[in-house]
């Protein structure tokens, strides 16, 4: 729209009658100094071409003409998807009609003897039109906004809640439903406390009753039974929200599901136990440099990480004699780099201890600081990770190994393009189904479906292109080895144009059931 733009002209679009009234509206809209350009029209078809190739930013069309009238002009406009102002040029009607086409979606009117008022209200009915199409656009972000949020809970499995206090249910969103494991529905408190596992009914019951009084804790985690059976474990945060008065008048948080989370922590245990392994307490120590006078102090605790005797003079060349021979130089680089700066940048080095031959892993770090009388120094700390070394490269070894025991959970995702049709898998997609990796297509799925799923399939399938697919399981023959094994394809979710979903092969799950 040019008049969006203050230094385009503004494009009138003027329905003709009498050119006697036409030259009068060009007069007034002249001698107002008002920047527009116009193009006439005098017929519904020559209008109709004037609305797609004028694209006029306002419309002025008197209500009576030879073969039609502004209401059948408005209706026109707006079929064929345009929004602008229309004024009536109310010449041939009384006020109260004038009014009354308001009514029937006419932005202003104008009468011979207020003539003069239509550059101003040109000007209005434009400021007023820009004002709906930025809301209009706020309206759009908002929903997409909307839409990237439960889209970003959905993957994090993240619901949220909000619980007015005086009243005893919860605004919840979408996901929190999914998180539970039921429909949308009124999900009042004693619904809330009704999923809970009784292992944490009753610790979960005393802090809701208690929580008002002495306040909520920063998170809670513990266990529910969904609405399918399923035991999930999840982490709620909770914040409460307080009038003038100091009264709690809303509680709002999130509740998160993190049995993925607790199956790994408990999978690290267990491997940490099988093991013996466990972590130590690193030991830290302080220095201090005093960069005029080139002294060094050292805390005892530094003496003993180290391995020298306490109160031993160090030197510069004392203490790079200690370092290991492949770190000395990035040591120095380091520490030149922070002293320059005065900021310091943590830092790793090895020392070899002189006591036992150890070498010591050292995480360091510091800051200038400069004394009332001049003096500088720069303090710092060490801290010994040498337990925290040897235990992450063994944690690293097992995370590798939980790595590859979680490709055996075989968990694919695929997403449609609703309007192009065209299918996208994700790398594991291929492997569940044994199969090389090709361009996906349903004809590729469906010839890999078991011949006894092929009608159930079929109708999910089409159901899932609706976007209100319930999710189901089937069976596929691997075209690689000729194996039957059972998948389970989630409910597809329709995000804007796209529709995703997962798919998990629970073939040993089945048979373990």
């Amino acid at each position: 729209m040019p008049f969006l733009n203050t230094m385009q002209p503004i494009k009138i679009l003027i329905v003709e009658d009498f050119h006697a009234e036409t030259d009068a509206l060009l007069r007034e809209l002249n001698d107002s100094e008002f920047n527009h350009i116009s193009e006439i029209v005098r017929t519904e078809e020559e209008f109709k071409n004037g609305l797609h190739r004028f694209d006029p930013d306002v419309i002025l069309s008197p209500y009576s003409l030879a073969s039609t009238n502004a209401v059948k002009l408005l209706s026109i406009a707006r079929n064929e998807g345009m929004n602008m102002p229309f004024i009536l040029l109310a010449y041939d009607l009384s006020e109260d009609i004038a009014i009354e086409l308001l009514g029937e979606g006419v932005e202003d009117y104008i009468l011979r003897s207020t003539l003069k008022r239509l550059p101003v209200a040109i000007r209005k009915a434009l400021q007023r039109y820009k004002t709906q199409l930025e809301l209009q656009l706020s309206d759009v972000k908002l929903r997409e906004s909307e839409a990237s949020l439960q889209k970003a809970q959905t993957m994090a499995k993240l619901g949220s809640w909000d619980w007015e206090v005086d009243k005893d249910y919860f605004h919840c969103s979408d996901e929190l439903f999914r998180i539970y494991g039921i429909e949308k529905t009124t999900f009042t408190v004693a619904r809330a406390i009704s999923f809970i596992h009784p292992k944490d009914k009753g610790r979960l019951s005393e802090l809701m009753e208690t929580g008002l009084a002495v306040g909520l804790p920063e998170a809670v985690e513990y266990t529910i039974i969904a609405g399918n059976g399923e035991v999930k474990d999840v982490r709620v945060h909770a914040e409460k929200m307080m009038d003038a008065k100091g009264n709690i008048i809303r509680i709002v948080g999130t509740l998160q599901d993190i049995s993925e989370r607790k199956k790994i922590e408990l999978e690290l245990v267990r491997s940490q136990s099988l093991l013996s392994l466990g972590e130590e307490i690193s030991h830290s120590g302080s220095f201090e440099l005093d960069l005029i006078n080139r002294k060094t102090i050292w805390s005892a605790n530094f003496y003993r990480i180290v391995g020298i005797k306490p109160s031993t003079v160090i030197t510069n060349k004392l203490f790079l004699s200690l370092i290991h021979p492949k770190d000395r130089k990035s040591y120095q680089d380091a520490l030149a780099a922070n002293l320059e700066v005065g900021v310091g940048k943590p830092f790793v080095y090895r020392v070899i201890r002189p006591d036992n031959g150890q070498i010591v892993h050292l995480l360091a770090n510091g800051r200038r600081v400069e004394g009332e009388s001049g003096e500088v120094r720069w303090i710092g700390s060490v801290l010994d990770i040498t337990e925290r070394v040897h235990t992450q490269l063994e944690l690293e070894t097992r995370e590798t190994s939980l790595k590859e025991a979680q490709k055996l959970a075989q968990l694919g995702s695929w997403e449609m393009d609703m309007e192009t049709g065209e299918l996208q898998w994700s790398e594991e997609m291929y492997s569940i189904h044994g199969v090389k990796k090709q361009k996906a297509t349903r004809e590729l799925f469906m010839g890999l479906v078991h011949p006894d799923d092929h009608v159930a399939v079929i109708a999910a399938d089409n159901q899932a292109l609706t976007g209100e697919s319930p999710g189901m399981t089937y069976r596929i023959i691997r075209p690689d080895n000729q194996e039957e094994r059972t998948l389970f394809g989630s409910k597809a979710t329709l995000i804007g144009t796209k529709l995703i979903g997962t798919v998990q092969d629970i073939t040993e799950r089945v048979r373990i059931q």
